[in-house]
């Protein structure tokens, strides 16, 4: 059942090209600098399609080059999202060994990316408890708070 591609490689890496839209439930576009995506809205962009998918009961593939940073972030950040610990979602992380680079332990500097992510969301100003900074993260990628709301539902569900 999956219903949409989320392509977060690079345009250099991206063999669907970086129009940054969707066309046939494939989104592609470049997420290298995800962090700072307050300006561009792509992640309001993708998670208004993962949620709309969501409500079709339809799964979305996430994924980039790797399998591991960008991707790694945004799924620890969905996962704040739903109230996953940050010990929880580290682990979760590690299952990006899985992928081409090969071993990804908590202890590694290999991680650099996810611990970044783990970083940015623990030390966002914005909420007392991590799920809290996660909505708050998703509000200022410009995710309206209802949509944040469908998305709990339908992933709790």
């Amino acid at each position: 059942n999956v219903g949409l591609d989320v392509d977060l490689r690079t345009s250099g890496s991206s063999k669907f090209g970086d129009d940054m839209d969707f066309v046939n439930g494939r989104y592609t576009g470049d997420m290298s600098e995800f962090y700072v995506d307050k300006e561009n809205g792509q992640f309001k962009k993708i998670f208004a399609k993962i949620v709309e998918h969501l409500e079709k009961g339809d799964a979305s593939y996430i994924h980039c080059r790797v399998g591991a940073d960008r991707t790694g972030y945004v799924c620890i950040l969905l996962e704040a999202a739903l109230g996953v610990s940050p010990k929880e979602c580290s682990i979760d992380y590690e299952l990006t060994s899985f992928s081409i680079s090969g071993l990804h332990p908590r202890s590694s500097i290999f991680t650099v990316m996810c611990r970044k992510g783990l970083d940015y969301i623990l030390g966002y100003p914005e909420g007392s408890t991590f799920q809290e900074k996660a909505w708050n993260i998703l509000k200022g990628y410009g995710v309206p708070d209802e949509q944040i709301q469908t998305f709990v539902r339908e992933m709790v569900e």
